[in-house]
């Protein structure tokens, strides 16, 4: 939500920030929000080692796979790449 608020402010996405706060809203009512905790940053600081990815797509990776997900949408990632043989890396665009 930190980012969807930021890109929203320095886009000015939003005619007031009443309405950018009512989007927040409605997106929490709908989405499950994902705590990043210290086991999710020390996991994300080994997947940086052995990935080489930067350390906020790594915590991106360490919470995937720490909520059991299966695949991750990143138009950043590498398609097709399979990480700890649990979470596949899937490019939408491609």
């Amino acid at each position: 939500m930190k980012e969807f608020a930021n890109v929203c402010l320095k886009k000015k996405l939003h005619n007031t920030d009443s309405e950018l706060i009512e989007n927040i809203r409605q997106f929490k009512s709908n989405l499950f929000i994902a705590d990043i905790t210290p086991e999710t940053i020390i996991e994300a600081i080994n997947l940086k080692a052995e990935t080489g990815y930067s350390f906020y797509d790594s915590v991106i990776i360490a919470t995937a796979l720490e909520q059991g997900c299966e695949t991750l949408y990143s138009k950043d990632l590498q398609h097709g790449q399979t990480i700890k043989r649990k979470l596949k890396i899937v490019n939408p665009f491609v």
